[in-house]
């Protein structure tokens, strides 16, 4: 008998615009597990809305998170390509968004710009700092593994 199973794995990229590159695995959470599921078997529809969200909060992530827990900034994707079973979502934040420190951060499917709507994917908890002075691109990759 041969068994095989699938494993998702999230992968966030900040890419400064100075050529600094800030990389962190995150938690696929729950939430998100289930929305793939719907997915597979026609439940959702494939064409949706992916927005990045941001907050302040230092809490730990956790499987059951369904959002931050203190969302703050908001906004829609910028691109999103597959190239076989990776996903990649971008997200640019120009010098005039998302300045501050950040510390939470999130990828919500069919959303909209308001805060804590949508279904959470992934949660990251890691400090990253935003002056205005800069242009940021985040990079999200998503993915599938046979194991």
């Amino acid at each position: 008998m041969i068994e095989q199973g699938l494993k998702v794995e999230g992968y966030w990229k900040f890419i400064y615009e100075d050529g600094r590159v800030i990389e962190h695995k995150n938690q696929i959470v729950q939430s998100g597990l289930d929305l793939l599921a719907a997915f597979f078997i026609g439940e959702e529809q494939n064409q949706v809305p992916f927005y990045l969200a941001m907050g302040t909060s230092t809490n730990p992530v956790s499987l059951s998170d369904t959002k931050l827990a203190n969302e703050s900034f908001r906004k829609i994707i910028t691109s999103e390509t597959r190239s076989g079973s990776t996903v990649r979502l971008r997200f640019f934040l120009q010098s005039t968004e998302a300045n501050g420190n950040w510390n939470e951060f999130g990828v919500f499917v069919k959303g909209t710009e308001l805060k804590d709507s949508g279904v959470l994917f992934n949660r990251l908890v890691k400090p990253i700092s935003k002056a205005s002075n800069m242009v940021l691109t985040v990079e999200v990759r998503i993915t599938f593994i046979a194991t």
